[in-house]
C-alpha cells in the first residue's frame, strides 16, 4: 500500500480538529501566504499551518508519548514539552550536515553530500539531574523547567526530504545525536493520523476549556524564552543575575496588548535591561523568535 500525500494527511487532520473544541485550532497559527527557499513538502506543510501558538496543544498530543517514552521512561507526565514551529524559526535553526541514505552527520562521509536540517518540532525535556546535580529533574510545582533543558528538533532535509531528529545545541559530530525517523514528511505524519483518527490522542484541554491565567502563562514563557536564548548563545546574563531575576522583569511585557506591542516590548527589553549582559542577536532575528513565543 503506498503513502497516502502530505496533502491528503493534513486534511484529515484538519477535519478531526473541526470537530474538537475551538480551543484546539485557536493555537494553530494561520497559514503561511508565502513559502519559498524550504524542501517543497515543508512549503506544504507551513501552508497548511505556520507553527502553533505555546506547547500542550495538537503536536504535543501527537508526538509526546512516543518521544517520551524513547527518552527516558521515569520522565513525569507532562514534563517534556513539544512544539509546532514556523516557517521563520525553521529557517532561524538550520543546521549543515552531510546525508548519505539513512546516515547524516556535522562532517562529511564517503558518498555523503552536503544538506540543510530545517527544522519543523521542538521538543524539550529537562536534563538529568538539572542545576542541583541531586539525580532529580528540575520541575517546578506547576510543572515547567527551571533547570538545564535538553532540546531535539524534527527536521526535514534540503536533499532527500527524509525526516530527522537533531539534538540541539549539542555537537553534531556524534552521529547518535542526528537520528532517522522517516523517508518523508507524510510517511512520519501517516501512524499519527491514524492515531488521531483511532480516538488514540488523549489532548490536555477540555471541552469546555477555562482561559489559563494570563500572568501564569506569561511566567512559564519568560523562562522558556530565556532558556531558549542562553542555549543557543544568543544572549549572557549580567553578573550574578539568575535566569528566575531575568524571567520575573520579563514578565510584565509579555502582557502587553495587542500582541505586536508585547512582541516590541520584549525585543527591547533584550537590549535594554541591566540583566543582560551581553546580545548577539540582531533585533530582526531577535523579533523572529519571540514572535513564536508570543
Amino acid at each position: 500500500m503506498s503513502t497516502p500525500t502530505l496533502e491528503s494527511l493534513l486534511a484529515r487532520i484538519d477535519t478531526w480538529v473541526i470537530a474538537q473544541p475551538r480551543a484546539i485550532e485557536e493555537r494553530l497559527a494561520r497559514p503561511s501566504t508565502k513559502v519559498v527557499g524550504l524542501p517543497p513538502t515543508l512549503g506544504v506543510l507551513f501552508g497548511w499551518r505556520d507553527g502553533e501558538r505555546g506547547a500542550a496543544g495538537l503536536f504535543s498530543a501527537l508526538l509526546l508519548p512516543d518521544y517520551q517514552a524513547a527518552w527516558r521512561a521515569e520522565v513525569e507526565s507532562g514534563s517534556c514539552q513539544v512544539r509546532f514551529l514556523g516557517q521563520a524559526a525553521a529557517r532561524l535553526l538550520d543546521h549543515d550536515v552531510f546525508i548519505g541514505g539513512e546516515t547524516c552527520a556535522r562532517e562529511p562521509g564517503p558518498g555523503a553530500k552536503a544538506a540543510k536540517l530545517i527544522p519543523f518540532v521542538t521538543l524539550r525535556s529537562p536534563l538529568d539531574g538539572g542545576d542541583a546535580d541531586d539525580g532529580e529533574d528540575d520541575i517546578d510545582e506547576e510543572g515547567d523547567f527551571s533547570g538545564d533543558v535538553d532540546e531535539w528538533l524534527l527536521c526535514v532535509d534540503s536533499l532527500q526530504e527524509q525526516v530527522w531528529l537533531l539534538q540541539y545545541p549539542d555537537d553534531l559530530d556524534d552521529r547518535e545525536c542526528i537520528v532517522h525517523q522517516a523517508p518523508s514528511l507524510a510517511a512520519f505524519f501517516e501512524p499519527l493520523v491514524a492515531r488521531l483518527e483511532a480516538g488514540a490522542v488523549s489532548l490536555d484541554l477540555p471541552a469546555d476549556e477555562v482561559p489559563e491565567d494570563p500572568e501564569a502563562d506569561a511566567t512559564r514563557t519568560a523562562k522558556l524564552l530565556v532558556t531558549l536564548l542562553l542555549q543557543q548563545e544568543l544572549i549572557e546574563l549580567a553578573d550574578d543575575v539568575l535566569l528566575d531575576e531575568v524571567a520575573d522583569r520579563l514578565e510584565s511585557r509579555l502582557l502587553k496588548k495587542p500582541r505586536p506591542k508585547a512582541v516590541e516590548a520584549v525585543v527591547a527589553f533584550f537590549d535594554d535591561d541591566p540583566t543582560i549582559g551581553e546580545i548577539y542577536i540582531d533585533p530582526e532575528g531577535l523579533q523572529v523568535i519571540v514572535e513564536e513565543f508570543i
